[in-house]
């Protein structure tokens, strides 16, 4: 159950988009490629109008607002990516550069780091080794990508 305060808290972000003569105005959405599908354990979801990506910045606690322009104008895209039970883990950002798209940037609540890892193992002298690896959410992050690129993509 929301607490008041949160509910307090939406209903201050959405006033703008729900106020008005006509509020079964609904807010316009741009096109994307990909639909919402499954990738490995994640659900990837494509964020495609501004009262999408204002709650996915309000519930991940990012900046996603910034790039709302960019979502309209058609070069840049958001996803939200969630575990199968339904929490939100990643935010997923891709730029078009001459009608080709690139990973820009995926991070996870308050912009924590979700595409790698660090490990942290004893070498043989007893001497902490920092090594990086890759998570999941990189590959599906990646996938997406793909997907975007690929001349033919299933809806």
């Amino acid at each position: 159950m929301l607490s008041q305060l949160i509910v307090d808290e939406l209903n201050t972000l959405l006033t703008g988009e729900l106020s008005g003569a006509n509020t079964s105005k609904r807010s316009p959405r741009w096109a994307c490629k990909l639909s919402k599908r499954i990738i490995g354990e994640y659900v990837v979801n494509p964020l495609t109008s501004a009262r999408m990506i204002k709650s996915e910045g309000y519930l991940m606690q990012n900046c996603v607002r910034q790039y709302i322009h960019l979502c309209k104008s058609g070069d840049y895209l958001l996803f939200s990516i969630q575990n199968l039970p339904g929490e939100k883990v990643a935010t997923l950002g891709v730029r078009k550069h001459d009608n080709r798209w690139y990973f820009d940037d995926c991070l996870g609540k308050n912009n924590t780091y979700v595409i790698e890892t660090t490990i942290e193992p004893l070498g043989a002298d007893h001497l902490v080794v920092h090594e990086m690896e890759y998570t999941e959410i990189f590959s599906v992050a990646h996938e997406v990508v793909r997907l975007l690129n690929c001349e033919y993509t299933v809806l």
